[in-house]
């Protein structure tokens, strides 16, 4: 993502310009006085040895000096006073008592629950800092997909992370994000060191994409914490619509780790599912017949290809309900690539680009194939 721009303040060239200008016509006004008139003008303490004149001419060049010293020093003073403020002011907190989330503006969110899901994942629940009754973000579940900007204060940088959907019991003005450290991952690896009661920032939100109403199917092929916005897309699709329309959500990970418990059938030796595997869970047994879902782990050499995509593809093209039909890939880069292709920027934003890699080869027809 790119950086974001942000207030700075510094001293502006036109007024240093003006103080040095100062400083230098005084101090050619001296430089033109006689001789004469460098003895009259009266001798301060001197150190013994300096001659007279040239005393009364560096006591002169020393407040003019001093003048301009002090005018500069006031100018950064000035400066670095706005420039604290900046620092520890950066932007006004969103309203209190209304939405938020002011769209120019990072609004103040405070980490009220962390909960460790793997070796390199948590959980992270924030909470807006005025509480309410009502539902601030019934309009964006309506819609399906979204996103909001998370600040890494330090770097002043920011990231897009997807909320995941309430679960009850859950708070009107709670958000959950699901956070895996990144190696070298600035704002990964700042949210992962968060704790109870710190300030996180948010900035949104973002619309990705809106399900239609009439949607038929919807085939989700997520990598790692792609699974976030997979979930948003079941959510939407299996709760606000009001069709028979059938999910299903392909989720590979490399290692084990990240969905323990997902699609381990034999029970001996199986651990507690972790909990993104126990909100799919829930799901499933509330729409046994409406949703599926496929684990596939890199450490256990069962590998997503493209004879599983096409297999999924065309089971679920069987159904008899009428709509569109959809296929989302959302992962991290490397991932997206390798199945769909690169996205592009188009008209100065990210665009979609043309699908590419293994799906682009399969030639489907009927399906909207959308990259996150």
């Amino acid at each position: 993502m790119r950086p974001l721009p942000y207030p700075h303040f510094s001293l502006t060239q036109n007024s240093l310009d003006k103080t040095a200008s100062f400083a230098s016509k005084r101090a050619a006004s001296l430089d033109q006085l006689s001789r004469e008139d460098k003895k009259s003008i009266p001798a301060p303490l001197l150190d013994s040895g300096a001659a007279p004149e040239h005393s009364a001419e560096k006591t002169r060049s020393e407040r003019v000096v001093l003048k301009s010293s002090k005018a500069w020093l006031g100018w950064l003073g000035g400066a670095c006073v706005l420039l604290a403020v900046g620092v520890l002011f950066p932007y006004p907190a969103g309203a209190p008592d209304g939405n938020p989330f002011d769209p120019p503006r990072f609004s103040p969110f405070k980490v009220v629950k962390r909960e460790v899901v793997s070796s390199t994942s948590v959980i992270l629940t924030v909470q807006r800092y005025a509480n309410g009754t009502e539902d601030l973000y019934k309009d964006m579940w309506d819609k399906g997909i979204w996103s909001v900007e998370v600040k890494q204060p330090e770097l002043q940088i920011a990231r897009s992370y997807t909320p995941l959907p309430p679960i009850t019991p859950v708070g009107y003005s709670e958000l959950r994000f699901l956070i895996r450290k990144e190696h070298k991952g600035e704002v990964s690896g700042y949210l992962h060191r968060l704790g109870l009661g710190s300030q996180i920032e948010l900035r949104g939100p973002h619309p990705g994409f809106d399900i239609p109403e009439d949607v038929a199917e919807v085939v989700f092929i997520a990598g790692g914490t792609g699974i976030a916005p997979a979930l948003q897309a079941a959510y939407t699709t299996l709760e606000r619509r009001n069709t028979e329309a059938r999910v299903r959500i392909v989720w590979s990970n490399r290692w084990r780790d990240d969905c323990q418990g997902g699609g381990q059938l034999d029970m001996i030796g199986r651990k507690e599912p972790g909990s993104i595997v126990q909100e799919l869970e829930a799901l499933q047994k509330r729409y046994p017949s409406r949703l599926m879902v496929d684990y596939f782990v890199d450490q256990e050499n069962t590998f997503l290809n493209q004879k599983t995509i096409v297999q999924i593809t065309q089971d679920s093209g069987r159904s008899n309900a009428q709509g569109p039909k959809l296929l989302f890939i959302s992962g991290p880069e490397g991932f997206v690539n390798h199945f769909a292709g690169p996205k592009l920027w188009e008209n100065g934003k990210e665009g979609q680009g043309v699908v590419a890699g293994v799906i682009g080869k399969m030639k489907l027809r009927d399906w909207t194939i959308w990259k996150l």
